[in-house]
């Protein structure tokens, strides 16, 4: 049997570069996979390459923002059930769907919060996986990519 256990696999999307450097330390120690991208626009561009069991991403970033790329998950057949937490430096998360998002955490987030609810969530999509192989996804262009 093998005896490598499968790693989380976290999809880290902020536009702060130290941000995302800190808190992929923190989740790679802790036994997480991270992958991380700059901005929503690169997030869906990974997420179609490989399902993430969790999407970590912060509200505003140029291009794509959180609650953007949340839609576009939750619109697709694959995606639709990824946990996602969004983070933000505001004090309460913007009105919008409660459906958006599992979780929302303000900033700055220290390590032992974060850990909390990424394992919480991430541990939960790895258990209940149903994932669909990929060429069951409709062969959509991002948001705006129009030319």
């Amino acid at each position: 049997m093998d005896q490598q256990e499968q790693r989380p696999l976290i999809l880290l999307v902020d536009d702060d570069r130290l941000t995302a450097a800190a808190w992929t330390t923190v989740l790679r120690m802790n036994g997480f996979e991270v992958v991380w991208a700059p901005d929503g626009g690169s997030a869906w561009a990974l997420a179609r390459m490989g399902r993430p069991d969790l999407l970590l991403t912060d509200w505003d970033m140029p291009g794509i923002d959180g609650p953007e790329l949340s839609r576009i998950f939750r619109k697709d057949p694959v995606l639709a059930s990824v946990p996602i937490i969004l983070a933000s430096s505001l004090s309460l998360p913007p009105a919008g769907p409660p459906d958006l998002h599992n979780l929302f955490l303000q900033k700055p987030v220290d390590a032992i919060a974060l850990l909390t609810a990424v394992s919480a969530l991430a541990v939960v999509a790895v258990a209940t996986d149903t994932s669909q192989a990929d060429d069951a996804r409709p062969d959509d262009e991002l948001p705006g990519d129009q030319q």
